[in-house]
């Protein structure tokens, strides 16, 4: 009960089950930090662009952010992290584990099936769940308390405990190993991961070098970087524009939808808005204030004007009538909204990197 009243007081809903757990963790042990922040100072915003040949998944992506923000954050504020997985059959040691995390006031933030969650959160049964496409990867949650035969944990945009006895929390944890999913990340298993974090021990949100730090990493990867899997940074986005433009009535259409449909939750549910550029912003205006520098909270406005533009965008081609329109192979108005977009948000990313990029080069 202390633990979990403890992590209530200081609980803030996030965005990203990742950064939002790791915030919350940092919350609990007493050092407080904003969504933009945690997003800032990861150094992880970016822009990624996956097709069916290149992704973890069969579908089209664009994300905002690397999925490597524990990493960052771990590393930045100088907290110890543990990554690893229970076995599905060793029941009782799962349990003495957690209790021997929770009486040490370490939190175990483990990484369940989102969609079944959900779906028991609203009282239905457990024979009526349908595992659509967009349910492929894990999501994380924090126990904070474990009485009996029951768990206690937090959402991350669910401000009051939530407690289920341990057989059902278990088959949320472990649904891979209960369910079959057609389609799922290798990377994202519900199979019994977790993650702990210890108090860390640098004030990075405070630190100019830390922030400086940040910052570098973000505008120096997405002008100049390179990778062999994925579209990435700048060159992710003008590719991203250059095959939407392209998609025609001989893509396959179930991808298709289903991609368009993940774009829309990519860019709004799971990024903060914008893919990410309009908590970055935050984060620039804040770090703004830390440093005094007014330059950076220019570069801050010019970032949340472009996460307009990617809302915007996205909004209009994810439209129910849009998808009806493709799925009946007209792609006109799609082709044409791709179109329009296009320039105006390759042009506004480069500027703000590129502003971004001379800024802190000038530190």
């Amino acid at each position: 009960m202390i633990l979990t009243e403890k992590y209530k007081a200081n609980y803030l809903a996030g965005f990203d089950c990742r950064m939002a757990t790791f915030r919350n963790n940092m919350a609990f042990y007493g050092h407080t930090l904003s969504n933009g922040m945690v997003l800032g100072m990861s150094g992880c915003l970016s822009f990624i662009y996956g097709t069916p040949e290149k992704n973890r998944i069969p579908y089209y992506t664009a994300v905002g952010i690397t999925d490597q923000t524990l990493e960052g954050l771990s590393s930045i504020f100088d907290t110890y992290i543990i990554r690893e997985k229970f076995d599905f059959e060793n029941k009782k040691n799962i349990l003495t584990t957690l209790k021997k995390n929770l009486t040490n006031n370490v939190l175990v933030n483990a990484a369940i099936n989102r969609p079944f969650l959900n779906h028991l959160r609203t009282g239905k049964k457990k024979s009526d769940f349908k595992i659509e496409p967009s349910n492929i990867g894990f999501h994380y949650v924090t126990i904070t308390e474990i009485k009996g035969n029951s768990i206690t944990f937090f959402e991350t945009d669910y401000r009051k405990p939530l407690t289920y006895d341990f057989d059902t929390f278990i088959e949320l944890w472990f649904f891979d190993k209960v369910h079959k999913r057609k389609i799922v990340d290798p990377h994202q298993m519900c199979d019994g991961k977790y993650y702990t974090i210890l108090p860390p021990t640098i004030k990075a949100n405070q630190d100019k070098f830390c922030i400086l730090f940040a910052i570098n990493k973000v505008a120096t990867s997405f002008l100049v970087s390179e990778k062999e899997h994925y579209y990435h940074g700048i060159k992710g986005i003008k590719i991203f524009f250059e095959e939407v433009q392209n998609w025609n009535e001989l893509t396959d259409k179930d991808t298709l939808i289903n991609s368009i449909f993940f774009l829309r939750i990519l860019e709004k549910n799971l990024s903060g808005g914008g893919f990410g550029r309009k908590l970055y912003s935050f984060f620039l205006s804040e770090a703004a204030s830390v440093l005094a520098d007014d330059n950076l909270k220019s570069i801050a406005i010019e970032f949340r004007n472009t996460s307009k533009l990617w809302a915007n965008f996205i909004a209009k081609i994810t439209t129910v009538e849009n998808i009806e329109n493709i799925a009946k192979n007209d792609f006109t108005v799609f082709k044409k909204t791709a179109k329009s977009y296009a320039n105006k948000i390759i042009s506004a990313e480069q500027k703000q990197f590129e502003k971004l990029k001379k800024w802190v080069d000038a530190k």
